[in-house]
């Protein structure tokens, strides 16, 4: 049987250092070639940023045994209080695999800097240098706030150093020390981690060794510290593929059996720096680096809602994204990681938002919106000309349109008299106006008339000799012109087109102002479906308690809810409301928060609806009937109590299996005025799951036109690698999901599943 690579690796590094050239040699069977490949392999591992030491201190393991007493020694804190070039050496800051740093005094420019040397073992290695050079250019070619920003490259006595800036904060690493971070201190790290990575992908250098000590939170900015395994064009000699370098820990799969690797391997390090600092543990844990490179390449993480639950599903979604072995199914860059992650915050403001609009609070003033004229068939026309004979002439030419309602006309006699008159009479729309008047000539009017935020349509009554004033007059906004002597037939003409194209804007904007309005009413019913998600289920003693909801787009009032009842039983809801916006939420928040009310003080579930539909009975309103599944779980024994009004019946997966559905032929409420709600009973064995599912995930179609449907949802039940409640969503959400394609649902996927251990 033909072994891999990494299992060549991994033989050898059980071996002690002497031991592995010869080994190598028989593992190759006399290539030559691949025998190099291996030694090279496992040197890299000893060199890249002390990568067992760290990984036994980690581990809380014994570090590396010290070298022999013959072995040349020297102490890092020796060079403390001597001069390096301009530079004062003050303290030891730490060191690993590719270098030493202390912090120091730029006594020319009077700041305190981070100065990183060469280890005295690797003074006399090329390929070090050369590597812990390429950092140094690499880190220098960046500028960028979340990048750590390098000041000098140079040498001295030999020693090539590195003057970077000194940042006073704390290593994520020292923050996960001590516990899980909040949730938005580890999304703000892990969007500025893709900031500053995206930055430097962008300059074609991938890091490749992104963890939490290489991450430092200074005045609440995140830094990027430690580009010694950064990759660029340039460098591509210095890094062929076959040699693993990084921290095993954060590792991608590709960077793990040394694969040639992309800018995705820093989506999927930044992805588990993300899990451990919402976690608290390592994505793939290990005491030594075969487990953790094992894990890495065949391994699930433990599902980030089982250890810490309340985490938002979207946040989750992205941390499993960004873990995915193929690095094509994680995100495709940087920005697009960011972005989901700025989703998770928006929809997380939006949450808070909805709470507080929910609650009692002074009514906001109303808007002020435009009052449409009770005359609106009729035009007002502005004539401004310090003529005074024009507004003779101009009554005279049109009086038959202005004894027959058609037009209101009003006179100004320069730009000041017609800003007045404007302010005066809002139902002004179209205005002509002469450009050479006193006090305020036409073109200045032109520019005012852009400051008001009405709608207007200029047309401008010139001499023909003025050509280069009215060419500026249509530059700064006129709709058309006339020349003098005036041909009113003409102006008639050019009048009504004005006119006409002033009521067509009016009209796109009457469109527009709707559109705005539905989406805000999408958006205040978003908030208010957000707000009755729960942010966290309960976690009673021997069972697992999980819930997902994907919003559609149009937004329709789908909600789940599960709650204690404080006497060892557990409350769950799943409801849909007919119809979207904001009618259909404030239905779905009124049914709920009753339903649960209700629940809490002890009354059983068939009551609590029927008591719903005959107290809150709509009548003639029967597109707004709620779908209604309440239930209670006694979790002492397993017993289960369900009502359902109309709402897709549960489901029930056994142990060995088999699937059982919890049946009812309940109607919607507010279906009927009258008619009880008959309870159905089940329980729940060990390792069984109860999933209720809603119709938006039943009638999800696919591109076809097809939809998911009751017998895809069972055989995605039946084939779910386990019925714990977070492997089991997430399994039945990508099945709805692969079905549905690139067809957006119009329903929500909501779906809520317990599980008796």
């Amino acid at each position: 049987m033909t072994r891999t690579r990494s299992e060549l690796i991994a033989e050898l590094l059980d071996l002690p250092e002497g031991e592995r050239p010869a080994a190598a040699q028989r593992l190759a069977n006399g290539d030559e070639q691949l025998a190099h490949e291996l030694i090279e392999a496992v040197s890299s591992y000893s060199d890249a940023t002390g990568f067992f030491d760290q990984l036994a201190r980690d581990a809380g393991l014994p570090t590396a045994p010290p070298p022999p007493m013959n072995a040349p020694q020297s102490d890092p804190h020796a060079l403390i209080g001597q001069h390096v070039a301009r530079y004062r050496i003050t303290d030891y800051l730490g060191g690993g695999g590719m270098g030493s740093v202390y912090k120091a005094e730029d006594e020319q420019l009077a700041r305190t800097i981070a100065l990183k040397f060469l280890p005295d073992t690797m003074g006399s290695d090329a390929a070090a240098r050369e590597r812990f050079l390429r950092e140094a250019r690499s880190a220098s070619a960046l500028d960028h706030p979340n990048i750590c920003t390098v000041f000098e490259i140079g040498d001295d006595a030999g020693r090539a150093y590195i003057a970077m800036a000194y940042y006073d904060g704390a290593t994520i690493e020292e923050m996960v020390e001590r516990g899980p971070l909040d949730v938005e201190l580890a999304i703000q790290v892990a969007r500025e981690t893709c900031a500053g990575l995206g930055a430097a992908h962008a300059k074609g250098i991938i890091h490749r060794d992104i963890k939490p000590a290489n991450l430092i939170l200074a005045d609440t900015v995140t830094k990027i510290l430690d580009f010694g395994l950064a990759k660029s064009e340039d460098a591509a000699a210095m890094t062929q593929e076959g040699m693993v370098l990084g921290t095993a820990a954060y590792m991608s799969p590709e960077q793990a059996t040394g694969a040639a690797v992309d800018h995705r391997t820093d989506v999927w390090s930044t992805g588990a720096v993300l899990y451990e600092m919402l976690s608290g543990s390592r994505p793939f844990p290990g005491g030594y680096p075969q487990a953790i490179l094992y894990g890495i390449l065949n391994a699930d993480p433990e599902p980030l809602a089982a250890l810490r639950p309340g985490l938002p599903m979207q946040l989750v979604e992205v941390v499993d994204r960004a873990l995915r072995k193929n690095p094509d199914d994680r995100f495709a860059s940087m920005t697009e990681m960011a972005e989901a992650l700025q989703a998770v915050v928006d929809r997380q403001h939006a949450k808070s938002a909805a709470r507080e609009m929910m609650a009692p609070a002074a009514p906001a003033p109303a808007a002020i919106e435009p009052v449409e004229s009770a005359d609106d068939d009729v035009l007002h026309i502005l004539c401004v000309d310090d003529e005074p004979e024009l507004e003779l002439l101009m009554q005279q030419r049109f009086r038959k349109k202005l004894r027959a309602g058609e037009w209101k006309m009003t006179f100004a006699l320069d730009g000041m008299d017609a800003l007045q008159k404007l302010e005066a009479n809002p139902d002004i729309g179209v205005i002509l106006t002469d450009l050479n008047m006193p006090r305020m000539d036409g073109l200045t009017l032109l520019d005012k008339l852009s400051e008001l935020d009405r709608p207007l349509r200029t047309v401008v009554v010139s001499a023909y000799g003025d050509m280069d004033k009215i060419r500026t007059a249509m530059n700064r906004g006129a709709f058309d012109f006339v020349t003098k002597p005036v041909d009113f037939k003409d102006l008639e003409t050019t009048t009504l087109k004005a006119a006409d194209d002033l009521a067509a804007f009016k009209k796109a904007l009457r469109g527009q102002k709707q559109a705005i309005s539905i989406q805000q009413e999408i958006d205040v019913a978003r908030r208010i479906q957000d707000a009755i998600i729960p942010a966290s289920l309960p976690t009673p003693a021997g069972w697992q308690l999980y819930g997902f909801s994907a919003p559609a787009a149009d937004v329709s009032g789908t909600f789940y809810d599960a709650f204690d009842l404080n006497d060892g039983r557990i409350g769950l809801l799943m409801g849909d409301v007919g119809g979207r916006g904001v009618t259909a939420a404030l239905l779905m928040a009124m049914g709920q928060t009753f339903v649960k009310s209700f629940l809490q003080r002890g009354v059983p579930p068939g009551e609590c609806l029927s008591q719903l539909n005959s107290m809150l009975f709509a009548e003639g309103l029967p597109h707004v009937g709620l779908k209604m599944v309440a239930g209670v779980i006694d979790t002492a024994n397993g017993a289960v109590s369900l009502c359902n009004a109309g709402h897709a019946a549960p489901w029930i997966l056994r142990q060995n299996g088999s699937l059982d559905r919890i049946e009812s032929e309940g109607s919607s409420i507010w279906e009927r005025a009258q008619g009880g709600f008959e309870e159905e009973r089940a329980e729940l064995e060990a390792s069984d799951a109860l999933v209720i599912v809603s119709a938006g995930m039943i009638q999800t179609p696919n591109m076809s036109g097809a939809p998911f449907s009751n017998e895809r949802m069972a055989s995605s039940l039946r084939d779910a690698p386990d019925s714990r409640p977070t492997s089991l969503i997430r399994h039945v959400v990508r099945s709805v999901q692969e079905h549905a394609g690139d067809q957006d649902p119009r329903e929500d996927l909501t779906i809520l599943a317990i599980r008796r251990d």
